[in-house]
């Protein structure tokens, strides 16, 4: 398993990505390059990558097909053991 994200990294990401979704994209180096022109972000180098990295996968997840919903079928009724 990987290192998480603090919930902090998670809610700013998601407040970027509902501001700025016209001018992000599911790619990090593009994503990396508009968020470090705004110079919004007064933060180290190692959380401004961890944000960056935190908008692609959201955008990734906006922009992906919606997943397809199966009809679940009921299970039988398993036969008592007594």
């Amino acid at each position: 398993m990987g290192r998480s994200k603090g919930k902090h990294i998670r809610v700013l990401a998601k407040e970027v990505v509902g501001t700025l979704s016209s001018t992000l994209s599911g790619k990090y180096a593009e994503n990396h390059g508009n968020l470090f022109k705004l110079g919004l972000f007064e933060m180290s180098k190692k959380e401004f990558n961890k944000l960056v990295g935190e908008v692609t996968v959201l955008m990734k997840k906006l922009r992906a097909p919606p997943r397809p919903k199966f009809k679940r079928i009921p299970v039988a009724a398993a036969p008592s053991r007594y």
